[in-house]
């Protein structure tokens, strides 16, 4: 699991989430549309993009500072330790009844 991937995936979907209430609650400017793009798509899409990147390193920041940087790796490491056997020995059996395809509850 990387950090960067999950901060740039909740802040998509905080931007579309976000870009849905402000079109809903901005539909009086619909007229002025046309003329609000031309004249300002640069400042509008210039400080998008930078709150964007802000909010997306401030999550990475945040999740690192939490420890969750390398969690991924330590749940893969700990299942191929539990794939060689070592650890707890129902465990091993159960995923090895798992990789045969008996599913015991």
């Amino acid at each position: 699991m990387h950090t960067w991937r999950i901060s740039f995936g909740v802040t998509l979907v905080l931007a579309a989430l976000l870009a849905f209430y402000a079109s809903a609650r901005l539909d009086f400017l619909a007229p002025h549309s046309r003329l609000i793009v031309q004249d300002y798509w640069l400042p509008i899409t210039l400080y998008t993009f930078l709150a964007a990147a802000t909010f997306m390193v401030a999550l990475a920041a945040v999740l690192r500072r939490l420890g969750l940087h390398d969690v991924g790796r330590k749940v893969d490491l700990v299942e191929r330790s539990l794939r060689r056997g070592e650890g707890d020995p129902d465990l091993t059996r159960r995923l090895a009844d798992q990789e045969q395809g008996e599913f015991v509850e």
